[in-house]
């Protein structure tokens, strides 16, 4: 935890997400227990942040762990992106403008017009990986990218006359 509090997060932003002890007793090749037992205490230590920078940096930084003796197992990290309620209203009009001009090409370049809106649905928001990493088991997450893109599909149908 001492890492993670030096990297510069709040020790609520750390927590203990679990702690094992395992022991060991060394025997020789009877079968009989030849000096002190070992223990092994294993520590999970989960660290949520808002700042996204500087977990990347620190995690970046974990070979200090190693140089300190500290064993590392499995170490991960998963960026979630939280923000999608305050882009949704401005995602939605852009969409709809998006959706007007390409009916109005499409009417221009068939020699027709456009008219109201028969039908339209927001269809749904998708958050993923910026630069195209495929992650098909993270859900709307991003996984493994700090660079999240987010999608917004909508379906506008036009009377064109």
């Amino acid at each position: 935890m001492g890492f993670a509090l030096g990297a510069g997060f709040r020790p609520d932003e750390v927590t203990d997400s679990n702690v094992s002890l395992s022991r060991e007793q060394p025997k020789d090749k009877d079968g009989k227990p030849v000096g002190p037992q070992r223990l092994t205490v294993s520590r999970s230590i989960q660290l949520r942040t808002n700042d996204v920078m500087r977990a990347r940096a620190a995690y970046a930084r974990q070979a200090e762990l190693l140089r300190d003796g500290v064993e590392l197992t499995g170490t991960s990290v998963s960026y979630t992106f939280t923000g999608l309620n305050k882009l949704k209203p401005e995602m939605i009009g852009e969409a709809n403008q998006n959706a007007r001009r390409s009916a109005e090409q499409f009417a221009h370049d068939s020699g027709a017009e456009v008219g109201r809106i028969k039908t339209a649905s927001q269809g749904y928001f998708s958050v993923g990986a910026r630069d195209g990493e495929d992650c098909d088991d993270c859900g709307s997450s991003g996984g493994s990218s700090p660079f999240q893109k987010v999608r917004v599909v909508t379906t506008i149908d036009y009377d064109l006359g």
